[in-house]
């Protein structure tokens, strides 16, 4: 009698031992494994701005982009913008694919690039030359709001090697975005920094 309850016991194990790997295999079978695409998009400032037409000789002057000071607020990967409230909100799904200030000196050095073939140009992060001129920025605001404006208040200081050092201030509440999608936003950027460099040749022998 008691050989048959073990018998049935090992029959009863056996079986729930099968139901469970069964059920392993269904529910593999319910588990999508295929990779599924990144839904974050990478962002760089700089491919709107047009570029030099002329091709670069002999250059006699030399410029470098310092690297720009930009609020704690910028210094992020991701797109942020304002509320009315003061609070900072972040486009969606989207990020820079590198660090701003980056970015900022490249779209810089391009704008430049764009209306002067006379310079070589550096900019950073590449080390710098001496007996070079320089161009330093200190972004206060460049600020993309919710309701689609954008503020821009960029001081900026141009140091000609050996000779003088001019200085100024570019502000304006005229930029626009659509409050919503990256490519607004980035477009909108660029379109700044193009504009802070006509800035600094209107007020300066550049």
């Amino acid at each position: 009698m008691s050989r048959l309850k073990c018998m049935r016991r090992s029959s009863l194990a056996d079986f729930i031992l099968w139901a469970f790997v069964a059920g392993l295999f269904s529910l593999t079978g319910c588990i999508n494994l295929e990779p599924q695409p990144d839904p974050i998009s990478l962002y760089l400032l700089g491919g709107d701005v047009e570029s030099a037409t002329e091709t670069i000789v002999t250059n006699e002057r030399r410029l470098y982009i310092q690297r720009p000071n930009l609020p704690e607020y910028l210094r992020d990967l991701r797109l942020n913008f304002i509320a009315d409230s003061g609070q900072v909100l972040t486009v969606p799904n989207a990020r820079w694919s590198e660090p701003l200030e980056i970015g900022i000196a490249r779209t810089l050095a391009q704008s430049v690039l764009a209306k002067n073939t006379a310079y070589d140009i550096a900019m950073y992060p590449w080390p710098k030359v001496e007996g070079t001129d320089q161009l330093m920025i200190n972004v206060y605001h460049l600020d993309a709001k919710a309701d689609g404006s954008f503020d821009v208040s960029i001081e900026w200081e141009l140091e000609i090697f050996e000779k003088e050092r001019r200085k100024g201030e570019y502000r304006s509440k005229q930029y626009k975005w659509d409050g919503l999608s990256a490519g607004s936003y980035v477009a909108t950027m660029n379109t700044v920094l193009e504009s802070l460099i006509d800035d600094v040749y209107a007020q300066s022998d550049f």
